[in-house]
């Protein structure tokens, strides 16, 4: 339990970093607005979900 714990955080930490890495190259249209629901809040999601599978992955 503790393991997957730790396996979210990761993967939030990793997919919140690539999203603000790739952040400047993003159209303003695209980028996340602080407090809204946006289309730069479901890349910023869907890096996060991708970051974890890729862990999932990794450590089986």
């Amino acid at each position: 339990m503790r393991s997957r714990w730790l396996q979210y955080i990761l993967a939030i930490l990793a997919g919140n970093a690539l999203y603000f890495l790739a952040r400047p190259f993003l159209a303003p249209s695209i980028q996340h607005q602080a407090f809204q629901m946006d289309a730069g809040l479901v890349i910023d999601f869907t890096l996060c979900v991708a970051a974890y599978f890729v862990i999932r992955r990794w450590l089986s």
